[in-house]
């Protein structure tokens, strides 16, 4: 038997290299998604609901963020999940920001972020509350 890897071979080996880094990172989003609705960080904006909706779809991808998901939630609220990729400085992050409506004129922002690598690792990853709220300030007029 010759010393070289056949094609079968070598895409067996490629797969099971791979399909640990999709579980985990599939893991991770469905961990920002069904973190509780009271974990992160919260403002209030003076800004309608529907204004602030666009103001956070706009916001979000000026970020970096990527796949961006949303969705209205059972109360009204839109839920935006999206997620930013590994950095030398990060293992990547998902991050959950969610929109629901105070009053007529004001909206709640809340901001939940995770990294994607387990618990404990250590990374400088942005701090995703202050970058999101930043963003807004800037979109809002």
């Amino acid at each position: 038997m010759s010393g070289a890897m056949g094609k079968s071979d070598f895409f067996t080996r490629v797969f099971f290299m791979v399909w640990p880094a999709l579980l985990l990172g599939c893991a991770s989003v469905a961990t920002g998604r069904d973190a509780p609705t009271s974990a992160g960080e919260e403002r209030i904006f003076d800004a309608p609901f529907e204004r602030m909706d666009d103001v956070v779809a706009a916001a979000l991808p000026l970020l970096g963020l990527e796949n961006i998901d949303r969705q209205l939630d059972d109360s009204g609220a839109a839920v935006f999940v999206g997620t930013h990729g590994v950095t030398p400085a990060s293992w990547g992050e998902v991050v959950r920001v969610i929109v629901t409506e105070v009053a007529v004129t004001r909206s709640s922002v809340k901001v939940y972020w995770r990294s994607k690598f387990r618990d404990g690792a250590i990374t400088s990853a942005p701090d995703w509350h202050d970058e999101v709220f930043t963003a807004i300030e800037e979109q809002l007029p």
